[in-house]
């Protein structure tokens, strides 16, 4: 099931996709002028969803996602005007979500997840305006996230997490312009935070951490 969409007028996307046997979507999306792009996404089988974005106008993407089976998400997003995404997933089974980010105007990207079974989150992101990444994340079984970071103008990170299963969290951030990363951290579980970073420019880090 391939969707390919370009938008040269206002426009308002939905799209409902339950999956009972293995199944693809690719979902390709060009943005010129404002557009709301919203997916509501049950897995019951294996399931891929590709989402290539690129924005060049007022752009809002939610992303509600429930995974039964296998499911894995890629989500490629280049934003050349304001950009909203919103990401919201639950995992009851191995579930895979990938996002490669490159931001060359103002975005904010938010993430809420919370993860009854085996779970990789992966966030690869270059900041060449100004960006605010808010990742709330409540883990129940075994939760891996690695995020990626390199900052080319202002950008804000903060991370929300309980832990209540084995997690691990990564940050690799180097940054070049203004970055603030903060992280509340609840650990009701085996929890290991890695923050490897490098600053080029100024760069606030907190943790908040309950163990």
């Amino acid at each position: 099931v391939p969707i390919y969409l370009i938008t040269n007028h206002t426009t308002t996307v939905p799209i409902y996709l339950i999956t009972n046997h293995t199944t693809t979507v690719p979902i390709y999306l060009i943005t010129n002028q404002t557009t709301t792009v919203t997916i509501y996404l049950i897995t019951n089988h294996t399931t891929t969803v590709h989402i290539y974005l690129i924005t060049n106008h007022i752009t809002t993407v939610h992303i509600y996602l429930i995974t039964n089976h296998i499911t894995t998400v890629p989500i490629y997003l280049i934003t050349n005007h304001t950009t909203t995404v919103h990401i919201y997933l639950i995992t009851n089974h191995i579930t895979t979500v990938t996002i490669y980010l490159i931001t060359n105007h103002t975005t904010t990207v938010h993430i809420y997840l919370i993860t009854n079974h085996i779970t990789t989150v992966t966030i690869y992101l270059i900041t060449h305006h100004t960006t605010t990444v808010t990742i709330y994340l409540i883990t129940n079984h075994t939760t891996t996230v690695h995020i990626y970071l390199i900052t080319n103008h202002i950008t804000t990170v903060t991370i929300y997490l309980i832990t209540n299963h084995t997690t691990t969290v990564h940050i690799y951030l180097v940054t070049h312009q203004t970055t603030t990363v903060t992280i509340y951290l609840i650990t009701n579980h085996t929890t290991t935070v890695h923050i490897y970073l490098i600053t080029n420019h100024t760069t606030t880090v907190h943790i908040y951490l309950i163990t």
